[in-house]
């Protein structure tokens, strides 16, 4: 319950003998900051927007108070946010939360609760959260969107049947599919990467297209995407494909840029 200068410590060894662990902890840290812009656009799809940067100030500001009490993780806006307004929640559920956790953590009332409960129990929770994000990907979105919403959700697939089969059965899984364990790594960024380059190609936006993949590239490169772990030159096959890629967009970019021109030059030619 007391607050402790531990974290102090900590940081000194962070950037001391522990310095190797930044490569778990950056990626982790990183990941919470886009999963709170996930969030903050997920409510802002059904109704209710808020700032960015204010819930971002929150979530660092709620997370260096946490370590000062020994807390090791950080925090992020409520994935299962739209599912708690769908339920009529409000901003007493979330106070309520806050007393209900402390009271059972300061009392060590988690660990039986852990215990006692069944993970069977639980888990409808987080079926029905993913339900409502789905749910919400597509109803806010038109129609031609949804072959990057889907193809932006095969990355966390991936993942998942990587996380569950791949440290027990990898040879299983490299059997099934030799795509399986790189399209799961970095799946956040992936799923970001993958989707916004095919909302580009519907729009005919070959400029973005070309940027974003040239982000995944450079993504890839430091290993947070399509690699086990942080490191330069980590994905260098799936940096290639992506400027490649990236490349064959730029092309198809300039090329509307000359037909806009030559549009553009034979109206001004009829103009006059």
């Amino acid at each position: 319950m007391l607050p402790t200068f531990a974290a102090f410590e900590g940081m000194g060894l962070l950037f001391g003998t522990m310095i190797a662990l930044l490569a778990v902890i950056l990626p982790i840290t990183i990941y919470n900051a886009v999963e709170t812009m996930n969030n903050v656009e997920a409510m802002a799809a059904e109704g209710d927007s808020y700032d960015v940067r204010e819930c971002q100030a929150v979530d660092g500001a709620g997370t260096v108070i946490g370590a000062l009490f020994g807390g090791m993780f950080p925090t992020t806006v409520y994935i299962a946010s739209v599912g708690s307004k769908w339920m009529g929640a409000g901003r007493g559920y979330s106070i309520l939360n806050a007393v209900v956790f402390g009271i059972t953590a300061m009392f060590g009332v988690i660990a039986a609760l852990s215990a006692i409960i069944p993970i069977s129990v639980v888990a409808p929770i987080l079926v029905f959260v993913g339900i409502s994000m789905v749910s919400t990907a597509f109803g806010t979105n038109e129609g031609k969107y949804y072959p990057a919403v889907v193809l932006a959700m095969l990355p966390y697939l991936a993942n998942f049947i990587m996380s569950r089969f791949n440290n027990t059965a990898g040879e299983a899984v490299a059997n099934f599919s030799t795509a399986i364990v790189p399209l799961g790594q970095g799946a956040m960024f992936s799923g970001i990467i993958l989707g916004a380059i095919t909302v580009f190609i519907i729009d005919n936006n070959f400029k973005k297209a070309a940027l974003f993949s040239f982000i995944g590239a450079g993504l890839s490169f430091v290993g947070l995407m399509h690699a086990p772990k942080l490191e330069l030159g980590a994905a260098q096959d799936f940096m290639l494909g992506y400027i490649l890629i990236g490349v064959f967009f730029s092309i198809y970019a300039l090329k509307q840029v000359t037909a806009s021109d030559s549009t553009n030059l034979s109206s001004e030619k009829r103009a006059a």
